[in-house]
């Protein structure tokens, strides 16, 4: 049981980690593009207001899920 506990623990933040590396390399991408077109960012935003914060809903949800399953083991 500790072991699956943690196995689970490890994994919830390992995959936080990847949200966390996917997020700050999307940003990174976009701007090196919005710095090359400095004009599109606000279009960027207007058109997509819910883009990043995608990543954070995702990786809350995981880390409660994470740790509602490992309460029950």
């Amino acid at each position: 049981m500790y072991f699956l506990k943690n196995f689970i623990l490890n994994l919830h933040r390992k995959k936080n980690v990847a949200l966390g590396l996917a997020w700050l390399i999307i940003r990174l991408k976009y701007l090196e593009y919005s710095l090359k077109n400095a004009y599109n960012i606000k279009f960027f935003f207007l058109k997509y207001p819910f883009f990043i914060d995608v990543f954070w809903q995702i990786g809350t949800f995981t880390e409660f899920t994470s740790y509602l399953i490992s309460w029950i083991i």
